[in-house]
């Protein structure tokens, strides 16, 4: 592992398995020829996992299968090219067929290296292995999402590490940030507000939902949405903060755009009829009540066919498919019912609108 890498350090060695990271060999045309233990994780120290294995770890790749019958080797290669976690059942014993010998082993790719993750019994019960594949594969994503930016932090607010996620979602790529403060954030405020949250965490206080807003490296606002997380050492000693965080900006910017239409749609001259999918009306404007002459509790879960004449009824159906085909209909000329029974001559238009999925 990179020197930066203590909080890494640390949250592997918080986890209940024992865990080894493999940093593969190469030859001058780039083909993996070996992989070398390059760290063991405090867990797999006295293991009967790793006996011997320091010593010669060549050997124990390449004689240690799963039970298919692949090598510990052949796998590495794989997760190596692909990328993509791997769980498989390994016999420490090769001369046993006793289904009880086989213990489960996640692989998976960090970087440029492979991460296993032993399980510490030799026999493990079917529970035991589904809480296993679990939370590898929870651990997996942690640390690899691209969904979620993770910030890792000392005390200090210093950036330790920093995932894909965060790469996509700021444009700073994890090299550009490691051992910054402030720079990633668009002012001293914000900075300061985010540093008070640090200081409620290692307070001991529990901090739930948190937003704040990140620095694009383009120069524009970013708002995130984040949970934050203690992390601790193999002692319970706090020494540093995980941040998740997701980009939220173009919900914020959504949510804005709401509530000027609601504004608008409140105090709109024009009439403005919201309905669902099935042409029944939702809502209701002021426009629309000095239009139609119904007051809002009159046309509220009613179909919007009582605004047509009988000879238009087919025009309300068509409104109603295309609506639910995503089409946006533009101004045109049509004619509508008024509450007295009198045909009103009107111009509309109609737009589907969506909800947060």
């Amino acid at each position: 592992m990179e020197n930066n890498d203590n909080y890494f350090e640390e949250l592997i060695n918080a986890l209940p398995y024992c865990v080894i990271i493999n940093k593969p060999i190469q030859d001058k045309n780039g083909a993996i020829t070996d992989f070398k233990a390059m760290y063991f994780s405090k867990n797999t120290e006295n293991e009967y996992i790793i006996n011997g294995a320091k010593s010669d770890y060549e050997k124990f790749i390449r004689t240690l299968i799963n039970i298919d019958g692949t090598t510990l080797f052949d796998i590495f290669r794989e997760v190596y090219k692909t990328g993509k976690i791997q769980v498989h059942g390994v016999r420490l014993d090769t001369n046993s067929r006793d289904i009880d010998d086989i213990t489960y082993v996640c692989f998976l790719k960090y970087r440029n290296e492979i991460v296993t993750l032993w399980n510490s019994k030799a026999k493990v019960s079917q529970k035991e292995q589904a809480i296993f594949e679990e939370q590898a594969h929870g651990f997996n994503a942690l640390i690899s999402s691209s969904d979620a930016g993770i910030i890792v932090k000392d005390l200090l607010g210093r950036v330790l590490d920093w995932n894909v996620g965060a790469e996509i979602i700021t444009g700073y790529e994890r090299s550009e940030v490691i051992g910054k403060y402030s720079e990633i954030f668009p002012n001293t405020e914000e900075y300061e507000r985010v540093l008070e949250v640090n200081k409620r965490i290692i307070r001991g206080e529990r901090v739930g939902h948190q937003s704040f807003n990140l620095l694009h490296k383009s120069g524009r606002i970013i708002n995130c949405s984040a949970v934050y997380s203690p992390v601790f050492n193999s002692s319970k000693v706090l020494t540093g903060i995980v941040v998740v965080f997701f980009d939220i900006t173009d919900a914020t910017e959504a949510q804005k755009q709401a509530r000027n239409l609601a504004a608008i749609f409140k105090i709109a001259d024009a009439g403005v009829v919201i309905k669902d999918n099935r042409g029944v009306i939702t809502d209701w404007n002021i426009g629309a009540e000095n239009i139609f002459g119904y007051e809002k509790n009159e046309v509220v879960g009613k179909n919007h066919r009582l605004l047509f004449a009988l000879e238009n009824i087919g025009e309300s159906e068509d409104i109603t498919k295309a609506i639910n085909l995503g089409k946006h209909i533009a101004h045109f000329e049509t004619s509508r019912l008024h509450k007295k029974g009198n045909i009103i001559e009107c111009s509309a238009s109609i737009t589907p609108t969506y909800d947060e999925n």
